[in-house]
C-alpha cells in the first residue's frame, strides 16, 4: 500500500521487499505451506525470498482456498512491480 501511496518502491528494479512477522518464518522454518499461512496475502511476492531460503512452495496452490476451489487473484498494484515470469527460471533450478 505504501508503494501506491507514494509512487516508489524499495528493493530491486521496483520489486519491493518481502518483510515476515516471526510468526510467518517460525512456520516456514517448521515446515508449513506458506499458502496456508497467508503469504499469498502480502503485497510484496514472497516466492523469490522462499526461494532463495531453499523453502519448497507449490505455486499452482498459491490461490486455491482450503476446499481446493479458486479463490481468484488479487488486483496488480500500478506501482509495484510482480513479474511471474521472472520467476519461471528460478522454479526450474531445482
Amino acid at each position: 500500500m505504501v508503494s501506491e501511496m507514494e509512487g516508489k518502491t524499495y528493493g530491486e528494479n521496483g520489486h519491493g521487499i518481502p518483510v515476515f512477522t516471526y510468526e510467518e518464518l517460525a512456520a516456514l522454518v517448521l515446515g508449513y505451506d506458506p499458502w496456508e499461512i497467508g503469504l499469498q496475502t502480502h503485497q510484496v511476492s514472497s516466492e523469490p525470498l522462499m526461494i532463495k531460503m531453499g523453502i519448497p512452495f507449490s505455486p499452482s496452490g498459491k490461490y486455491l482456498g482450503r476446499n481446493g476451489e479458486y479463490m481468484g487473484r488479487p488486483a496488480k498494484p500500478n506501482v509495484l512491480k510482480i513479474d511471474m515470469d521472472a520467476l519461471q527460471p528460478m522454479l526450474m533450478e531445482d
